[in-house]
């Protein structure tokens, strides 16, 4: 038998896998339709365009193999991509990737020039290529190939890659949204699914990651074919009566980048198709997945016995607090986020095998399924009940409220029960406090899978808490003084409650801690490349050297004290002795510098952001004049700002206050506007000058 049909067996119903392995020299092959010329698009249709899409079609066929009670699915992915700059290049690059739940029987690449000529990537080309690097732990505990790769040889400014992928889905029971478009413009996007008699599925459109109302597929009568129908039915048949379920959509722009927004993968135009129930052609009925009861079936069926109790568990509690519930749940969640390490696929919960709870403690990692089964064991190995939370990590496909599928959870989380309420573990986030969830999850609805009464599981949506602002607290001090020729000098202090001070605590770990850690407490690196990409950051400190105060423990329900030395930030040219207060403190929010946005603001969580400021002042100088207070009350963001000057230093107080966490492009000049308020006071030149006010009449600090 052929690698490809050895590859099958494992995936197919066992009629198509034979007569794979008597056809292996020439899988299956979609058809390409010919491409025209006049599909072209010139270099001023989509301006800015490294790359366009002319043509993203995806074709999905339901097909029962007759006297089986399973169905399979086949999905043909077609792409036609127009490189416009030498940018565009990068299109060159081909990776397709696969899980356990798919295969890839066939690609076909080609690449297009403009005299009508065509140059076609040899099979050879494609290589397999692991999900995680040899040798590594990962490696080890899913070990398995999982994307084709090529880079197509050829390819010019002005030629037409064109890929065309047949892949073969094991359970298609659900499928994951089909995605049209992306980061790249295109001029026309389709999406059909052959949909044979007696089988039901729902279909949803989202884009930017809300649901399109109104949008209903065109259906035409015919008769349902697979690519693989040799080995799926009899020769006499032509097909299975059935309906053709086809979605247009005709020149979209791309999606670019806006910080603090959704990635594109959840904001992008997306079919989401579900099979809800099924009846085999000449087989017993089938079912679907269409209630949250059966989401939560699929994910117990999925673990199966993984999160039980064993000899480990039963050594491993012993050096753990067995307490209050309370201490049970503070152990298990310390040892997972401390001693676990997260493998983050962002990938469905299936596309990685399953593993026990001892086998996760052996290798010491684990991806969110199975660090929840091996802390599910824990807890029951301590008498406390806990249950498996579906989520899904930020980043992911859109979720559609009334279309229950697995598709959009690509995390699990632990719910411990606790006064009406719940506890949260989250195992892939270290140094959480007990029972907090991290920014990304907050205010999400997870699916809970726990027992139904009589046996099995049921499903339960649970929406996951919100902080309030004043659990995440954070307290910076910025303590400089100036030297004669106007440098500023000096330290930063911080105390950090709640979700934030997990972020720092990870951040101390890296070689790179301060620059981190001055991106968290301070806002963007001032004077560096920053993710927000405004234009006019000024230089800013540089801190140097990062610490824990002396003295103080790591225990994440207890404050973080940190204290981090700052290098010499030099004044700007001709503007010696200027102070300006954004270099020293930051820009808060500062990806907010653009006018306009087409995707929501997702912070992280709701928080309270203190920053002082003091500036102590060469001999026989002082202030010419300071700003004005201020205090402004908004529904989104609140902000206090002081200023003082006193004891031969001059003194700055900010209290930012962020009171909502998801603001929709409808609202976002109602943010924007407040920190653009902000950010203008905060870039005032305070001068320093000889004879200005000290404030000798005042003690120390003001405030």
């Amino acid at each position: 038998m052929c690698a490809l049909a050895r590859d099958q067996a494992r995936v197919l119903p066992l009629a198509l896998a034979l007569a794979l392995a008597s056809s292996c020299a020439s899988p299956p092959r979609p058809e390409s339709e010919k491409f025209s010329t006049r599909t072209r698009v010139g270099t001023g249709d989509f301006p800015d365009a490294r790359a366009v899409i002319l043509l993203d079609r995806t074709e999905v066929t339901f097909y029962p193999p007759p006297g089986e009670d399973t169905v399979i699915a086949e999905v043909v992915h077609t792409r036609r991509t127009q490189i416009v700059t030498e940018a565009g290049l990068d299109q060159a690059k081909i990776l397709i990737p696969f899980d356990d739940r798919s295969r890839i029987v066939s690609i076909g690449s080609k690449v297009i020039h403009d005299d009508g000529s065509t140059e076609a990537t040899h099979p050879d080309a494609w290589v397999d290529v692991d999900r995680f690097k040899d040798g590594t732990p990962e490696a080890r505990l899913y070990d398995a190939k999982s994307y084709k790769l090529t880079r197509v040889k050829g390819a010019r400014v002005g030629d037409v890659l064109e890929t065309t992928t047949l892949r073969l889905v094991r359970d298609p029971r659900w499928l994951e949204p089909v995605p049209v478009g992306g980061e790249l413009p295109f001029v026309r996007g389709e999406v059909v699914v052959n949909v044979p008699r007696g089988f039901d599925v729902d279909f949803r459109v989202t884009k930017q990651g809300r649901v399109v109302q109104g949008i209903k597929p065109t259906r035409i009568p015919s008769r349902v074919k697979a690519l693989t129908e040799k080995a799926a039915q009899s020769s006499e048949e032509e097909g299975i009566p059935g309906t053709r379920f086809a979605f247009v959509f005709e020149r979209e722009p791309a999606l670019f980048a806006e910080g603090m927004a959704p990635e594109p993968a959840a904001l992008a135009t997306q079919v989401h198709v579900q099979l809800l129930r099924f009846t085999p052609h000449r087989g017993a009925e089938g079912k679907g997945i269409a209630t949250a009861d059966d989401v939560a079936a699929w994910y117990a069926e999925l673990v199966r016995g993984r999160d039980r109790p064993d000899d480990m568990t039963r050594q491993l509690v012993r050096g753990m607090n067995k307490g209050t519930k309370q201490d049970k749940v503070k152990s298990v969640q310390r040892y997972l986020q401390d001693d676990i390490g997260d493998v983050p696929t962002f990938l469905n919960l299936a596309a990685l095998k399953t593993h026990s709870a001892t086998e996760v403690q052996r290798a010491k990692m684990g991806d969110a399924k199975d660090q929840a089964s091996l802390g599910l064991a824990l807890l029951r190995q301590m008498g406390v009940d806990g249950f498996p939370l579906l989520v899904s990590r930020q980043g992911s496909f859109a979720a559609v409220p009334d279309l229950l599928t697995p598709a959009p959870f690509n995390h699990v989380v632990i719910a411990v029960p606790t006064g009406g309420g719940y506890s949260f573990i989250d195992p892939a986030t270290p140094g959480l406090p007990t029972g907090r969830l991290p920014g990304a999850l907050q205010g999400q609805r997870g699916l809970l899978v726990r027992p139904a009464p009589g046996g099995g599981v049921r499903g339960e949506f649970v929406d996951l808490p919100e902080d309030q602002a004043e659990d995440n607290l954070s307290t910076v001090e910025v303590e400089l003084e100036m030297q004669e020729d106007g440098t500023l000098s000096g330290m930063v202090k911080a105390t950090i409650i709640g979700v934030e001070a997990a972020v720092a605590r990870q951040a101390l770990a890296y070689d790179d801690a301060p620059a981190r850690l001055r991106a968290l407490l301070l806002g963007d690196p001032l004077g560096t490349p920053a993710a927000s990409g405004a234009p006019d950051l000024l230089p800013g400190l540089e801190l140097v050297e990062a610490f824990r105060v002396a003295g103080k423990g790591n225990d994440p329900d207890d404050p973080l004290k940190l204290q981090l030395r700052a290098a010499p930030l030099p004044p700007l040219p001709e503007r010696e002795h200027v102070v300006i207060p954004e270099r020293a403190t930051g820009r808060p929010l500062a990806f907010l510098w653009r006018e306009g946005r087409k995707a929501p603001v997702v912070l992280s969580h709701r928080a309270v952001q203190k920053v002082k400021l003091s500036v102590k002042m060469p001999a026989g100088t002082g202030v010419a004049a300071l700003p004005p207070s201020l205090a402004k009350q908004g529904s989104i963001l609140n902000v206090e700002e002081q200023w003082a000057v006193a004891d031969g230093s001059f003194w700055m107080s900010r209290t930012l206050r962020i009171e909502e966490r998801v603001v929709p492009p409808s609202r976002y000049e109602e943010l924007r506007s407040a920190a653009v308020a902000l950010w203008g006071r905060q870039q005032a030149e305070v001068k320093i000058v000889p004879g200005g006010d000290r404030g000798a009449g005042y003690g120390g600090d003001p405030f």
